[in-house]
């Protein structure tokens, strides 16, 4: 294994991405050939990528003396794995949101053989199984594991030597790896090996760390091909066909076997064998920063990348559903889908996120939206944010890792809806083992063996689970916009016609609690509305730029049919996203109405207590002041004010020519005066032309007509 500098390497990763961009420009997202090309599982495992990064890098910067600030080499190591290729030193906001949630762990905790620290929850669950001639068969089941219990099962999926640049690839028959318990038959077959075939004695040389390096790596490479040829000559010795196989559902079309493997089954029969594991699967509920640590501890060259942006993305939660064919020695592919999505539930107290980064915040929040209940009770509604990402990522059809991170935080204690209720159903008489990562109905044994097939799978489920909450929530909106058009948009048209005065309590009261409706169902149809609108513009991209990759999958099988199926779902996501922006309008719309009629309201209700206050003002508070005047002690009143009724009339009179002198209005006085001079001239005029006709007064001008005068006089009056 040759080693490189800091420098060199990220060099080496600078290049690589220049030239996945370039390659990207000019070539459409294809499915390599070589993913698909006639070789056995276990031969795109070699022993490199069976060691884990983190490893690898400790024993570089441990051969180059490199040291990175403070940090002790499984720090330096982690920071290493975070850090993207395109990101800097002074610029990493990434790496700083993976590091402020990956805090308070400690990686030789994990590598302890027994956990002394507080109880870790058990939150994963694991499954390696290998495909071949027609069988299924699974490694023991741990169980539910904790943090601790998932960083313990890092083992080699294949016997040392069967990789690609190792192993004996002339052979078609590949052993299974002997388990700690069967030391005896690996002793047995290795003198067997050794009586055919001699091991080569090793120079006795002083080389360089690195040579020495490779040189050990050859040396197991050579012990593990005279293994494997013991394991052949052991080949013929009795078996037990029916050790944990599972038969393989040949009429299911995502139950398809290995077209390369031999004919004959090839599974040694003694049961201290454990069979390769050709896909593993994990599945993470409430994912912390210890498990993070587990499986960042666990990760090998080929699923670094791919572990490092799950990570990334879950905490962001950030929607992305595609394919990734990063440009690297040799091809790996990441089907990836990553969904946040909202959840309605209904409890008397919000379920908080346990999950706290370094600055204190939890890592997912909630929403009280109690105001959509119109009925006043104990239980009150939440809308919680939630993620689930998937990842599938390999080298070949036939030797894969299938990853999840779900949400479920917002369950209550009792709750059957975690992967713990389902682990323990399914070990019951009648219990069906269960993959969590396609769905808690979903049966272990028809789970499909390719990981296009089983990425489409996966993606079928968590759309519809997806669909499902997004279709709650609009439910629960419609149901109570519904009770505010029929109960209470009523009784405000009501209050309308009514005066300002009446029932103004009521009227306050309701017109208060519209007022908040509305505003709060505005800003969360707006939240809601851009939610939903980057969910759809992922699966939109995904139907444009990604779905080309399963266009060549069989017809008749379930893969087209499930691509089929996703793609009629993103179409009513589609619908959902048109109904949420059609919802954010009509909250604008109502909005507008009710402050206008907020705004009507309050100038009727200022008019009415404009008036009434003129009243106070004008004739109630003299009176009230005149009163209080003549109450008071005689020596107290000036002399020139006695205690009688004229002078108690002229007080009275003097405020109340005072309390309308302040209510004046210049304007109005004028319009006034100036009607009053235009009716005094029009009755001057009047009176001028009776005296010059001689007639009595005015309003006996109608009784005498002058024929020769009348119709001047009928037009002056």
């Amino acid at each position: 294994m040759e080693y490189r500098s800091e420098e060199e390497d990220e060099e080496a990763g600078w290049e690589d991405v220049r030239k996945s961009r370039i390659v990207s420009k000019r070539l459409p997202l294809q499915w390599s050939p070589r993913f698909t090309e006639n070789t056995r599982s276990s031969d795109w495992v070699n022993n490199d990528n069976e060691v884990p990064w983190i490893e690898l890098r400790a024993e570089m910067r441990r051969q180059n003396g490199e040291v990175k600030g403070d940090r002790n080499e499984d720090e330096s190591a982690i920071f290493d794995f975070l850090q993207g290729p395109d990101e800097v030193d002074s610029c990493m906001p990434q790496t700083d949101r993976l590091l402020n949630f990956l805090h308070g762990v400690d990686m030789n905790a994990l590598r302890a053989e027994t956990w002394s620290r507080q109880e870790l929850p058990e939150v994963a669950w694991v499954d390696e199984s290998r495909f071949r001639d027609g069988f299924q068969r699974s490694r023991p089941n741990e169980g539910l594991l904790t943090a601790h219990g998932l960083y313990k099962l890092r083992k080699r999926r294949f016997p040392i030597g069967q990789g690609g640049s190792g192993g004996s690839s002339g052979s078609d028959y590949q052993p299974e790896r002997v388990s700690p318990g069967n030391h005896g038959r690996a002793a047995a077959a290795h003198a067997s090996a050794s009586a055919v075939e001699p091991q080569p004695e090793q120079p006795q040389l002083q080389l360089q760390p690195e040579l020495q390096l490779q040189l050990q790596l050859l040396q197991l490479e050579l012990e593990a091909k005279t293994e494997a040829q013991a394991a052949l000559n052991l080949k013929s010795s009795p078996t037990s066909a029916d050790l944990s196989l599972r038969p393989s559902l040949r009429s299911t079309s995502c139950s398809t076997d290995d077209p390369h493997d031999p004919d004959a089954p090839d599974t040694p029969a003694d049961e201290a064998v454990e069979p390769d594991s050709d896909c593993l699967k994990i599945f993470v509920q409430n994912l912390d920063p210890w498990v993070a640590y587990a499986l960042i501890g666990t990760a090998s060259y080929v699923e670094k990348s791919a572990f490092r942006d799950a990570l990334d993305r879950y905490l962001a939660s950030e929607p992305f559903v595609g394919v990734t064919i990063p440009a690297q020695p040799w091809p790996v592919f990441r089907l990836e889908l990553h969904l946040p999505f909202p959840v309605w539930k209904q409890s008397q107290n919000p379920h908080e996120d346990p999950r706290r980064g370094l600055d204190g915040e939890p890592l997912r929040n909630y929403k009280d939206v109690s105001f959509l209940n119109w009925e006043d009770g104990p239980t009150r509604e939440y809308i919680y944010e939630s993620h689930v990402t998937l990842i599938v990522v390999g080298s070949n059809e036939h030797a894969w890792d299938a990853v999840c991170f779900e949400d479920n935080y917002f369950e209550p204690p009792d709750s059957k809806h975690s992967v713990r209720d389902a682990y323990y159903d399914s070990l019951g008489q009648d219990g069906m083992p269960v993959d969590p990562l396609l769905g808690d109905d979903s049966d272990l044994n028809f789970s499909p063996r390719k990981p296009r097939e089983y990425f489409l799978a996966a993606l079928l489920t968590r759309t519809k689970q997806v669909k499902r909450h997004w279709l709650q929530i609009e439910a629960r909106l419609k149901k109570s916009k519904r009770i505010y058009e029929r109960r209470y948009r009523s009784d405000l048209s009501e209050l309308r016609g009514r005066h300002p005065t009446q029932e103004a309590g009521n009227r306050d009261r309701n017109l208060q609690r519209f007022s908040h409706w509305v505003q709060e169902i505005r800003d969360l149809s707006t939240q809601l509305s851009d939610d939903i609108a980057k969910t759809v513009d992922a699966y939109r991209d995904f139907k444009s730029d990604h779905a080309r990759i399963f266009h060549d999958l069989d017809e008749s099988g379930c893969g087209a049919e499930n691509l089929h199926e996703i793609l009629k779902i993103v179409r009513d996501l589609e619908l959902l996203k048109r109904n949420f922006k059609a919802m954010e309008k009509r909250c604008e719309v109502t909005a507008k109405r009710l402050d206008t009629d907020n705004n009507n309201r309050q100038g009727r209700l200022a008019q009415a207590n404009k008036g009434m206050a003129e009243v106070m003002m004008k004739y109630v508070t003299p009176l009230g002041l005149t009163a209080a005047i003549f109450s008071m002690d005689k020596k107290v009143l000036p002399p020139f004010i006695p205690q009688s009724s004229p002078s108690f009339f002229i007080i009275l009179l003097v405020l109340f020519a005072f309390a309308h002198s302040i209510h004046l209005q210049p304007a109005k006085v004028v319009t006034r005066i100036g009607f009053v001079g235009r009716k005094l001239k029009a009755a001057t005029t009047e009176v001028l032309l009776v005296r010059q006709l001689n007639l009595r007064p005015p309003w006996n001008l109608r009784r005498r007509r002058n024929p020769g005068n009348q119709g001047t006089i009928e037009a002056l009056i």
